[in-house]
């Protein structure tokens, strides 16, 4: 496939369903082998799409590459606000591994936001699935310590939802209450609960999020055709 057409096609119709959008958060995997190239041309391609955006390194994603394009931007800031949202970026990417792991350092600090937010509402993202979704090698390569996450988040009644990339599907699950949400990927497809197979009839997509002042979450995904 080519990743780049894909790409620009995602971000076209996205342009088009949602012309005023507040945050694009690319969650993980921008770029397959961590090439600076890769992550100048997609800033280029996605210039313009939100007034700002959030950048999750995945698996496949070099930090310091990113951090070198983006400059001083605080596009991988581990937090956003907006109105009582607050929107929490988790870097979930060890190098040299498939598989992802938050730092104690990093759920320590994801203990104390929960405790001191004054935000009303919570949307966590991160790349690697903090769930098992069925598929025996995804399955082994999600967050590692995904149940110590999800107690984590239990000690707050804010979480409304929890948003992840690295799994190239859609997933949408309810637990406690709280919205869990894979999203698709601008490239290649993959099946539900089957590893690394191809699903040809579904198009490289995108996942929309509409956030409430009352908390409500709101979302879905469209394709290209």
């Amino acid at each position: 496939i080519d990743a780049d057409a894909s790409l620009a096609a995602v971000v076209q119709l996205a342009a088009r369903e949602h012309p005023n959008a507040d945050v694009l958060l690319a969650t993980g995997d921008i770029a397959h082998h961590g090439d600076i190239t890769a992550y100048h041309r997609f800033q280029q391609a996605t210039q313009g799409l939100a007034q700002q955006q959030r950048w999750l390194a995945g698996n496949h994603d070099d930090l310091p590459a990113m951090q070198a394009v983006i400059g001083t931007a605080d596009m991988l800031s581990p937090l956003l606000t907006i109105n009582n949202w607050d929107i929490i970026i988790l870097n979930s990417s060890v190098v040299g591994e498939v598989g992802g792991t938050l730092s104690s350092t990093t759920l320590h600090w994801l203990q104390e936001h929960l405790a001191q937010t004054a935000a009303d509402h919570l949307l966590i993202a991160l790349h690697h699935p903090p769930i098992t979704i069925g598929a025996e090698h995804f399955d082994r390569i999600g967050l590692s310590n995904g149940e110590a996450f999800l107690r984590t988040i239990q000690t707050s009644d804010k979480v409304r939802g929890i948003l992840w990339g690295h799994i190239h599907q859609q997933l949408d699950q309810q637990q406690d209450g709280i919205q869990l949400m894979a999203t698709p990927s601008t490239c290649v497809q993959f099946a539900k609960h089957r590893d690394f197979k191809i699903e040809h009839d579904k198009k490289p997509g995108y996942r929309w999020l509409q956030l409430y002042a009352d908390g409500q979450l709101k979302t879905g995904v469209s394709r290209t055709t």
